[in-house]
């Protein structure tokens, strides 16, 4: 990918343990977990150990496999639009997820206050976040998270080194009891505007995603890729990394930023894009199924200007 590392380097992925603490935050709790410090340790020290980097203890009575054989991972770009019905809205994204029940949420565009109204829901507390109550209060910009009812070996999270609108990235180590190592990573790329196109902080912003995955057997990104195949080209993917929706559904077009069907985007201009994507490489998993959720209202309401994502991998 070029020069895939000039903007934010990831030398702990190299093995260079002179990592200084600005350039990753943990999120939620890692260091009182013993997960790992993030100064002296990463994703590059938990490749080395297929059950996580030093510290890291399975939680008691998390039996491995526990007779699932396929993962159910949900995305979902949430809007940040707190003036167009934040909380009908962001019940009929919670709705959504109670229905599924996806092992792995992947949400994009989340405020503090979008955040605060998801903490008071039941559903909620089946899940581990990313991002702690006190992280959230702090944010001034729209960040990532990620839920997981998997066990979490360690989160990592940044902003893109470039991007003016605040764009970042949450990666996850999860343990799926299978002592095989999966990575997955929610991401929210720049969006285009009527000033900008962006196409080349888009573009950098994949080669960090590259950066950051590049060693993991087992990747999965999903969010807002905000990628225009008109004005972008084709979306970069090397090492063995593969786009969900082409594998898996070439005919059909997967439109999930909509014009003609979403209401929330009548006023614009016609568009079907395929804004939002899993990007995957699998050795020890196989991708089973794709699918869009979030197309028609529920309680009356539309749950966001994007479709949300429902992917299914198998242990098998």
């Amino acid at each position: 990918m070029g020069n895939a590392g000039s903007g934010m380097q990831l030398p702990w992925l190299r093995g260079d343990q002179k990592v200084q603490e600005k350039e990753v935050v943990t999120e939620g709790s890692l260091l009182a977990m013993g997960a790992y410090s993030v100064v002296t340790s990463g994703f590059g020290d938990l490749e080395k150990a297929p059950r996580g980097g030093a510290g890291y203890q399975r939680p008691h009575g998390f039996v491995p496999g526990d007779g699932k054989t396929t993962l159910k991972i949900m995305s979902y770009n949430v809007c940040s639009n707190e003036e167009v019905h934040v909380n009908e809205r962001m019940k009929a994204i919670g709705e959504l997820i109670e229905h599924h029940s996806p092992d792995i949420v992947l949400l994009q565009d989340v405020t503090k206050h979008i955040y605060e109204i998801f903490k008071n829901f039941s559903w909620w507390n089946l899940y581990k976040c990313s991002v702690s109550p006190e992280k959230a209060s702090r944010k001034t910009d729209q960040f990532c998270i990620i839920l997981s009812k998997f066990p979490v070996r360690g989160f990592l999270s940044n902003q893109f080194s470039d991007t003016e609108m605040g764009r970042g990235w949450c990666s996850a180590d999860i343990d799926t009891g299978l002592d095989k190592k999966l990575i997955i990573t929610a991401c929210q790329l720049e969006s285009c505007t009527a000033e900008k196109n962006n196409s080349g902080k888009r573009l950098a912003q994949v080669e960090e995603l590259h950066a950051l995955s590049k060693y993991a057997p087992n990747v999965i990104w999903g969010g807002a890729f905000n990628w225009d195949e008109d004005k972008d080209k084709a979306l970069p993917l090397n090492d063995g990394l593969m786009d969900a929706w082409e594998t898996l559904k070439p005919a059909e077009n997967g439109g999930n930023y909509d014009t003609e069907t979403n209401p929330m985007l009548n006023n614009q201009n016609h568009l079907q894009k395929r804004f939002d994507r899993f990007i995957y490489r699998l050795e020890d998993f196989s991708c089973k199924s794709v699918e869009l959720i979030g197309t028609e209202a529920i309680n009356g309401v539309l749950p966001s200007d994007h479709y949300g994502l429902i992917l299914i991998i198998s242990f098998e």
